[in-house]
């Protein structure tokens, strides 16, 4: 009787047809009964859900329409879950089974969209989705910024990136690309190899680096594809050159050639103007060794002629006309003392302050050195002569003390300090002592060593003479 009560104000309601307000209870009552009977009763898609009751029916339930379902999808009499393969437009989706804030797929070309997060590709446009391309203002595909690396075109720069080939200037640094420079670790511009040469501003190349043109390396000589070390007869002005191959470190250069100091010319003079200079020819008063000279400004080319103890090479450059073992030589012994002015003495003993070395060369009879001790042997003597001499004999003498001349002694000699030669030994000394040499001899320094020992007797030396 209750169900067909519910039937009739379902139909009533249904009419259109008003009824008294208590009639109108008494039906809302009965059909709430009837949702809640636990029986599929008159107007339900499914026991007590759907239709005319309040409650939705669940998934799996029958139904007649969707708005029978709490899914909302009414299918084949069934209510089923709305899901993002069911071929119809449900969820939040913007076109079948796609878009929306759903876990759908996102929408392809041609599909309704509401947002650029709809379409697969990000680009939506008067609710259409479109496919991808370089030009549609978005960053979507494998692009490094808008419309720009991966697939399209290069990106300027500040713009990012992922890697060099993203960007126009090929320098892809800190996920930005970056200005081409002559620091940025790449070859780009017109460089010829990394970071160096072109004319671009960059840094010469350096040796095996790359070139095309001489002036792409730093030692400007470029062959076959690669930058080649500096050398003094590679043609080119490089390295420390002055000019071509010569000056700094590669030799003199010919007169007229460019320089900066002396030492690149051959002629050993560099003059002129800052900026312009230039070797010059060699003269005979230059100051300097050059040219023909065989000493300094004499010689065979020069007007003046070399002195005693110069070099020479023939008899011609010499004054004397003597030119024996590359020395000028007087014609014969003249027993003549050399000038001692300025030479330098040194002794391995001395008496005191009063009787220093340099008194033996002063030339003076009333003053002597001494060494304050009786000879031992080993004890020296030696004389520094400033610059090699030429001389035929020495003359050694003790008159203020005449006991104490040298026992027994040896004497060496040596033109540069290093390499002495025996030039005399076991000379016995004597109060006027004069050592005489067959032959001209030529040296700088004189060493004097003694050979034997004295009872308590000193060695001394008035004056010492070194005679050509």
């Amino acid at each position: 009787m209750l169900r067909l009560y519910a039937l009739f104000a379902v139909a009533l309601l249904a009419s259109g047809c008003s009824t008294p307000q208590f009639e109108f209870e008494t039906l809302e009552m009965a059909t709430i009964g009837a949702c809640r009977d636990g029986a599929l009763s008159p107007g339900e898609a499914d026991v007590d859900c759907g239709a005319v009751c309040s409650v939705a029916c669940a998934t799996g339930s029958s139904c007649s329409s969707d708005l029978d379902c709490a899914s909302a999808f009414c299918a084949a009499g069934t209510c089923r879950e709305q899901t993002c393969s069911d071929t119809l437009k449900n969820q939040s989706e913007t076109d079948i089974d796609c878009g929306g804030d759903t876990s759908c797929a996102r929408c392809g070309p041609g599909s309704a969209c509401s947002a650029q997060s709809d379409c697969d590709g990000g680009a939506c446009n008067d609710g259409k989705c479109f496919a991808p391309s370089c030009n549609d203002s978005l960053l979507n595909q494998s692009e490094s910024d808008v419309d720009c690396g991966g697939p399209c075109g290069s990106c300027a720069t500040g713009m990012a990136c992922h890697s060099a080939d993203d960007c126009n200037m090929a320098s892809c640094t800190g996920g930005k690309c970056r200005a081409q420079t002559c620091a940025d670790g790449i070859e780009n511009q017109d460089e010829t190899d990394v970071d160096c040469g072109g004319n671009s501003g960059c840094a010469r190349c350096a040796t095996t680096h790359h070139c095309i043109v001489a002036d792409d390396c730093d030692h400007a000589q470029c062959v076959a594809g690669s930058c080649q070390p500096t050398s003094c007869v590679d043609g080119v002005t490089n390295g420390t050159e002055t000019d071509r191959d010569c000056g700094g470190s590669c030799g003199g250069c010919a007169d007229q050639k460019t320089c900066l100091i002396d030492g690149d010319c051959a002629s050993r003079v560099c003059t002129g103007a800052s900026g312009a200079r230039h070797c010059a020819t060699p003269t005979c008063l230059d100051g300097v060794l050059n040219g023909q000279e065989s000493s300094l400004d004499c010689g065979s080319p020069c007007s003046t002629k070399c002195q005693i103890a110069d070099t020479c090479f023939t008899k011609n450059d010499c004054a004397s006309g003597v030119c024996t073992n590359t020395h000028c030589l007087p014609m014969s012994a003249t027993g003549k003392p050399i000038n001692a002015t300025g030479w330098l003495a040194t002794a391995s003993n001395t008496e005191n302050t009063n009787t220093p070395p340099r008194f033996a060369l002063d030339g003076n009879p009333s003053t002597h050195w001494a060494t304050g001790t009786g000879q031992l042997p080993g004890m020296w003597f030696d004389v520094d002569m400033l610059k090699p001499q030429v001389f035929y004999s020495l003359h050694m003498t003790t008159r203020s003390q005449p006991s104490d001349y040298p026992k027994t002694m040896r004497l060496t000699a040596s033109v540069d300090g290093k390499t002495f030669t025996e030039l005399r030994t076991q000379i016995a000394g004597e109060e006027d002592l004069t050592i005489t040499f067959p032959s001209a001899q030529y040296a700088r320094y004189l060493h004097f060593q003694l050979l034997d020992s004295t009872n308590g007797l000193w060695w001394r030396i008035d004056d010492l003479l070194v005679l050509q």
